[in-house]
């Protein structure tokens, strides 16, 4: 570690931001010129340039200082702040709204390895502190210049970034392909529980247009108070949003107040803002909150392809069709209980779900994957942006 440095980072980057606008107004905005970056631009360390919008030549040259050039990171100081993004290319001449910030690295500091360093404990640390000291949160110029860095020689530097570089690929491709299989899944799981895809049989022709309670059954046990331990809750917060995944769930003595009982199999449906497209089938047994509805499979119907019904994309436009309420719609059983579904015969139920869960299975493995992924950069990007892991010249 003779050969590191630790230092500020102003001393070693330019650091710039936007002051004001000068009274920018809305025709100013326009379908095609100069590119203006804005936080919410910024996903998974890269801008999305598609949502970008665009400004007048003679707004984008009013600021010379924030044009930005390839090389450079962007930060975001503003609102949803910490978002970092490496600027290796440029569609076009582009600048930065008053959410941003330009980090432009000195000869002492490669661009990339910079980008690795905004995206490193030190920096995430500020961030916390930023946003649990304030309520409306903010990263100022001088919090980023003064930012203690450690800094390797410059060849190693360029080692380091390659490598961290090299797992972010790997990353961004394995959601690229988690992505495209999830849009697969959607459009097979719409063809397969329509009968879109079923070709006229004397079986097919037995499959029947049917309303969801047909399907389901709604469950309405209640329990009251203080519950037994043993079993989780469930409540929209835990209940990714269109994608039929519970994204965690509390103990059962998280919610004191009256809740529903479920059991394996069932599905739990978000009846609050039906928009959002909340359910998911459930793999275990607990309590779940009043804002969802406890569905349960007939015993005539497979169960596996109940869920897939029950969570299906025309079930919930029918939620959202007849919800009540304006700024929260809420949707009921007596709405959804009327949706119209496909109900083939009980052989057929079992393939489609079969096809539905082997997709599901893959996709599952891939985000496995992708988290694995993840955890190793986080601890290989430790390591080496701190120096307990060197690389060596080859």
């Amino acid at each position: 570690m003779r050969d590191w440095t630790r230092d500020r980072l102003g001393n070693h980057a330019e650091i710039r931001a936007r002051i004001g606008w000068r009274g920018l107004s809305a025709d100013e905005y326009v379908g095609r010129g100069p590119f203006l970056i804005a936080a919410k631009h910024i996903v998974s360390g890269a801008v999305d340039w598609v949502a970008c919008d665009n400004l007048t030549e003679h707004r984008y040259r009013e600021s010379p200082e924030i044009a930005l050039q390839v090389g450079d990171v962007i930060v975001s100081k503003d609102g949803t702040i910490g978002r970092v993004a490496r600027l290796d290319s440029l569609p076009g001449p582009a600048t930065l709204n008053g959410t941003m910030m330009l980090v432009r690295s000195a000869v002492s500091l490669d661009y990339r390895y910079l980008s690795h360093l905004l995206r490193g404990s030190s920096f995430k640390k500020l961030v916390e502190e930023r946003i649990s000291g304030s309520s409306v949160p903010h990263v100022f110029q001088r919090d980023l210049s003064d930012l203690p860095v450690d800094l390797p020689p410059l060849e190693e530097q360029r080692r380091i970034a390659e490598i961290l570089d090299t797992i972010d690929e790997t990353i961004r491709a394995t959601e690229r392909v988690i992505t495209k299989r999830k849009r697969i899944r959607a459009g097979l799981a719409v063809s397969l529980l329509t009968g879109r895809s079923v070709e006229a049989t004397d079986e097919s022709e037995r499959s029947r247009a049917s309303r969801l309670c047909e399907v389901v059954d709604q469950v309405t046990t209640k329990v009251h108070g203080c519950k037994p331990s043993g079993r989780r809750y469930v409540g929209l917060e835990h209940i990714e949003s269109e994608a039929r995944t519970l994204i965690g769930t509390a103990p059962s003595s998280y919610s004191q107040g009256t809740n529903g009982l479920f059991e394996e199999g069932d599905v739990l449906f978000g009846k609050l803002r039906p928009n959002l497209r909340k359910a998911v089938q459930a793999d275990f047994g607990g309590y779940c909150s009043t804002d969802l509805l406890v569905l349960r499979p007939k015993e005539s119907v497979d169960t596996r392809y109940a869920g897939y019904i029950a969570t299906s994309e025309s079930v919930f436009r029918h939620a959202e069709v007849n919800s009540i309420g304006t700024r929260m719609p809420r949707t009921s059983w007596s709405a959804v209980s009327q949706a119209r579904v496909w109900l083939p015969p009980l052989a057929e139920q079992r393939r489609i779900a079969a096809i539905l869960d082997t997709i599901g299975d893959t996709i599952r493995a891939n985000e496995q994957q992708c988290d694995k992924l993840r955890q190793l950069r986080s601890g290989l990007a430790a390591d080496l942006l701190s120096g307990r892991v060197r690389t060596v010249a080859v």
